[in-house]
């Protein structure tokens, strides 16, 4: 039983490992997104 609960526990943590992973990929990409935009509205010489 002891096992079981600790194997709860190790699923539990992988699950918000990888939750947390993911959101950190999301938002690294939304910001390389952002910075992409920038700078390519930067060097067009009319800007938007």
């Amino acid at each position: 039983m002891q096992s079981s609960c600790r194997h709860t526990l190790e699923v539990s943590h992988a699950h918000k490992f990888a939750e947390g992973t993911l959101t950190m990929v999301f938002s690294w990409l939304a910001m390389d997104q952002l910075v992409t935009r920038q700078s390519a509205s930067r060097k067009s010489p009319t800007g938007s």
